[in-house]
């Protein structure tokens, strides 16, 4: 052992027995509770397990101090004690919380609880269900975790404590949000920013600004997330609050991501990051290069974006935090994916799983799980991409994660199809086409429903500011005429509440026609697509499965042909290639053009110089079909098939950072 290692483990011994010391010496009062948990907060973040031994022997101490005090029937001593024990208690839950140890976190949140229930101290219960709410919030307990928010809300609200209501509606707001449900986050969140804006919170206004955007984001309405997140960097520019700004520039590179403008993107995570590591926040350093990563990859710069992707997982082993770890692998996996190292990808995958499954990382579980199933289909693994798809299936509709039930459902059709088992692979397609469909329309319905609640409130807004402008004009008027002109406005008042009793009654009434006429064309239009689809479907599993009999027959007849050596056999092959010609998809493109009206149209109209075959591939790449699928559905290979997108590109004069498939389907 070298002197240097020996003299560190010889001061961290010694660290530790001073602490240990200190842990021992302290006398049992009510003073040494309240000195033992002053030392755990001093030792929490550097020394989180020197800190939990504290927390513990305050407790001891706490708890011997409270029965002695249940004897002397003392019940200032006892509230003033058992305040400490919620105290104690709530930071022992807070550690084991912050290293994803979420089942002794919600052990200790209870003991608060009991406590603040048991000294009816509302405001300390409400403090406990809301740590409790956060903690279902990490599991993926989305329910559970919406319960226990209310439940504090309640008590803030019925306290006026605005502050404690503010983080119930920011919570509330990430529980909707990571679930799909927009417009209910967008709804907490005003009014949170509405608490924010009373406090007059500027930062608090900021962090509603910027999780209003990321709202936006995940809708994809991209510019209005842009405008909230400039309006969050505005503010916390001004306050100088530099991790905020950091996170905000990192929010605004992936809006560039998403829209497909990766080397402003890059610009913005590497702003991001230069911000980090002058404050060296590890947490945010391993999520900014990861997001570098990503951006690398679209830009086709591979050596570089795995250089970031192992800075990301050196951190987050060095921290030894779990779920960066597990975000890490889940990023390896991926590129790897892309590099179509499918073997590597599945490792980092598995691995992923792990430690997600460790933390009780539900969210991830599922999109793992769906990921390795397609890792092992892509191996010809099919047990094992089964076994992955129904674990992902099972646990999406569970926990109602719509988008990975969408994709576990896309996984058993590429199963199935690959199975040769058409029948079973056309019903899971069908599926799929009908909950992505579903997502869609109830979208468009709820932004119409939203659409109309700020019709009512600008209406009654201008109703109301009416009538005080009425009153102001009344205040002025005095003697006779003002008794007169009382009686009037009162006449005229009652007809004006009339008036817009009636009118909010017809708007309703119209907005409640409007809405089931969209609902009603929606439906329609819903079957429409849904016919189409699944004709489509059809036809491509038949085209499918009669290309790779052709295929592999013609292949099977070119290997005997030498043996053979007749002039029938050739003759045989010629016949099946003729079968197989480009001709044969002039039905695949009439029930193509119905699922997708004018899209051949505009193709050849913006870009006359594709060849028909370019074209073709350019309808499948519209499916969202890869280029292994492509291969199998028109027999061409692999290279050739990467060869006509080369082509495809540069007639379509896209730059390097632009992505073939997302233009495509923008067209």
């Amino acid at each position: 052992m070298q002197p240097r290692v020996t003299h560190t483990i010889f001061i961290f011994l010694i660290l530790y027995s001073f602490i240990g010391l200190q842990v021992k010496c302290y006398s049992r009062n009510d003073d040494s509770v309240s000195a033992l948990i002053a030392k755990g907060d001093q030792y929490r973040r550097i020394l989180p397990d020197s800190a939990l031994a504290f927390y513990r022997q305050a407790l001891d101490i706490a708890y011997d101090i409270l029965d002695n005090i249940h004897h002397q029937n003392d019940k200032d001593l006892s509230h003033e004690t058992g305040i400490k024990i919620i105290r104690a208690e709530t930071q022992i839950g807070h550690i084991y919380y912050f290293d994803c140890r979420y089942g002794l976190s919600m052990e200790h949140y209870y003991k608060a609880l009991q406590m603040a229930e048991t000294l009816k101290d509302t405001f300390q219960i409400a403090e406990t269900l809301f740590n409790i709410g956060e903690v279902f919030l990490e599991k993926s307990e989305f329910e559970n975790s919406l319960n226990y928010y209310d439940s504090a809300l309640n008590i803030y609200l019925s306290m006026d404590s605005l502050a404690g209501a503010f983080w119930c509606y920011l919570s509330q707001g990430i529980v909707y949000k990571t679930n799909g449900q927009f417009s209910e986050a967008l709804e907490s969140y005003r009014h949170s920013l509405e608490i924010a804006e009373t406090l007059n919170d500027r930062q608090g206004v900021a962090d509603c600004y910027n999780n209003m955007g990321n709202v936006m984001k995940k809708q994809g309405r991209y510019a209005k997330a842009a405008e909230y997140f400039d309006n969050a960097l505005r503010i916390y520019r001004e306050l100088g609050a530099e991790m905020r700004i950091s996170d905000c520039l990192n929010n605004v590179g992936d809006v560039y991501y998403e829209t497909g403008q990766y080397s402003v993107a890059l610009a913005k995570y590497t702003e991001s990051l230069r911000i980090v590591e002058i404050t060296g926040d590890p947490f945010r350093s391993i999520m900014r290069n990861n997001n570098m990563a990503n951006a690398l990859v679209a830009l086709n710069r591979h050596d570089e974006a795995l250089h970031h992707f192992n800075l990301a997982l050196v951190q987050a082993e060095k921290i030894n935090d779990r779920l960066q770890l597990s975000d890490c692998y889940t990023n390896l996996g991926r590129f790897f994916m892309i590099k179509q190292d499918t073997l590597q990808a599945t490792a980092y995958f598995q691995k992923a799983l792990k430690m997600a499954s460790e933390i009780q990382d539900i969210n991830s579980e599922v999109a793992l799980n769906n990921l390795l199933a397609g890792c092992f289909t892509s191996q010809g693994k099919y047990i094992l991409a089964l076994d992955h798809a129904m674990k992902a299936m099972k646990t999406a509709k569970r926990t109602g994660i719509i988008h990975e039930e969408m994709n576990a459902l896309y996984n058993h059709y590429r199963i199935f199809n690959a199975l040769k088992n058409y029948s079973k692979a056309l019903d899971y397609f069908r599926e799929y086409t009908t909950l992505k469909d579903s997502v869609i329309a109830l979208e468009q319905i709820r932004q119409l429903e939203e659409l109309e609640i700020r019709e009512m409130n600008d209406f009654l807004k201008n109703e109301i500011q009416s009538l005080e402008n009425d009153n102001t004009s009344l205040s002025q008027v005095s003697g006779k005429k003002s008794i007169q002109v009382i009686w009037l406005l009162f006449a005229s008042g009652a007809l004006l509440i009339i008036l817009i009793i009636t009118s909010l009654a017809y708007f309703r009434l119209r907005s409640g026609s409007l809405l089931l006429k969209v609902k009603d064309e929606n439906s329609r239009l819903k079957q429409d697509a849904e016919d189409k689809e699944r004709e489509l479907a059809a036809k491509t599993l038949i085209i499918q499965q009669k290309n790779e009999l052709l295929n592999q027959t013609s292949n099977a007849l070119e290997s005997h042909e030498g043996q053979a050596g007749e002039a029938w056999l050739k003759n045989i092959i010629n016949r099946i290639r003729i079968e197989n010609s480009p001709e044969q998809w002039n039905e695949f493109e009439q029930y193509f053009n119905k699922a997708n009206p004018d899209f051949l149209k505009k193709l050849n109209d913006e870009f006359p110089d594709l060849s028909p075959s370019e074209r073709r591939i350019c309808t499948f790449l519209r499916l969202d079909m890869n280029t292994r699928e492509i291969s199998n559905l028109t027999g061409q290979s692999l290279k050739s098939i990467e060869v006509a997108r080369t082509r495809i590109r540069k007639k379509m004069g896209l730059s390097r950072d632009e992505n073939l498939n997302n233009f495509i389907n923008r067209i």
